[in-house]
């Protein structure tokens, strides 16, 4: 409990205390109502609920709710347990009945949630927020940020904008250093001038297009330098959903076929097929998934490798291609 920021050991040693006295905290209420609150002020107890300390109690709340109620709670519950102190005749036996009521209200953003979990407990616990990009990484990623040393001088990347500083020249030209962070690691970036001066396709600047705790693409090579930490210099920024597919993507297709159906639909399919592999040639590997049915209530998956000349170039133009076929029984595309 102390690793979380502005948890302090008073409240810690309390917290304990109440919960070796009268067993488990079933909620956020029941929480309020045992805990000393001079001990355990208002701070403490939203630092709590922002870090995630009541999410998985019996009786919860979301944590907007709980925020939302804490002060009128923290105000009624601390008056009661002050009259009772202060009581000569009071019967320290006998619980003291406060009224509770809780008005619940919409949830906190996810993004809220991750940063509230960032900022008190130092790492994400619930999610991350490249999480809703998973896809995305899959497809364009050609970096791990903990496997640095195994990748090439030149990278594609999904990442979260971790910190953005703005640097201006001797020549006084404007550059950007960022901190970026992807699933696993992080790893510190550079934009120079002639870089930064571009602008993203829907004409939005670079400059503009950066912002803390923003997920974006980006193309970069790989600094390695001796006795210093690696370091990307950027060359192209993209829109999450505009990011070029990894160059290295084997191209895996997923087919599904009823039992006597063909494989591929119509006379002219496979010249189909190969004519538009051939239009996006290139050197990753196509990897077919065939779902068959092998008796009448299972299947059985074939997985073909496709002949090291058929290689493709990774595209959303091929994937669309594909997609929209009528003559392949097919149900998914993936680069990975």
């Amino acid at each position: 409990l102390q690793g979380i920021k502005n948890v302090g050991s008073a409240a810690v040693e309390e917290i304990l205390h109440s919960r070796k006295q009268g067993g488990d905290f079933l909620g956020f209420v029941d929480f309020i109502e045992r805990v000393d609150l001079r001990k355990v002020n208002r701070k403490t107890i939203e630092t709590l609920i922002r870090s995630g300390a009541f999410r998985k109690a019996e009786q919860s709340y979301n944590q907007a709710t709980m925020l939302h109620n804490l002060e009128a709670l923290c105000h009624s519950i601390g008056k009661n347990q002050g009259e009772k102190s202060a009581s000569l005749f009071a019967d320290f036996s006998e619980e003291v009945a406060v009224q509770v009521e809780v008005e619940e209200v919409e949830e906190l953003s996810e993004s809220r949630i991750l940063e509230d979990e960032l900022e008190l407990l130092g790492i994400y616990v619930s999610g991350h927020p490249l999480e809703c990009y998973r896809k995305q990484y899959q497809r364009s990623s050609s970096l791990r940020l903990d496997q640095i040393e195994r990748a090439d001088k030149t990278v594609s990347l999904i990442a979260m904008v971790r910190d953005k500083r703005i640097i201006s020249t001797k020549q006084g030209k404007t550059m950007a250093m960022l901190e970026l962070e992807d699933f696993y690691g992080s790893i510190g970036a550079v934009i120079f001038p002639k870089a930064l001066e571009q602008t993203l396709a829907s004409g939005v600047s670079y400059l503009d297009f950066l912002e803390e705790n923003s997920c974006i693409g980006l193309r970069a090579s790989l600094e390695k330098k001796t006795g210093r930490p690696a370091q990307l210099l950027v060359e192209e920024l993209f829109p999450i959903e505009e990011a070029p597919l990894k160059a290295n993507a084997e191209l895996h297709l997923y087919l599904q076929v009823e039992a006597g159906a063909p494989l591929l639909r119509g006379e002219n399919a496979a010249e189909n097929f190969r004519s538009l592999l051939y239009e996006h040639s290139g050197s990753s590997p196509v990897v077919l998934h065939v779902l068959a049915p092998s008796t009448a209530d299972s299947s059985v998956e074939y997985v073909l490798e496709a002949s090291p000349s058929i290689g493709v170039s990774p595209s959303p133009a091929l994937e669309q291609s594909l997609m929209q076929s009528d003559w392949l029984a097919l149900q998914k595309v993936e680069f990975v």
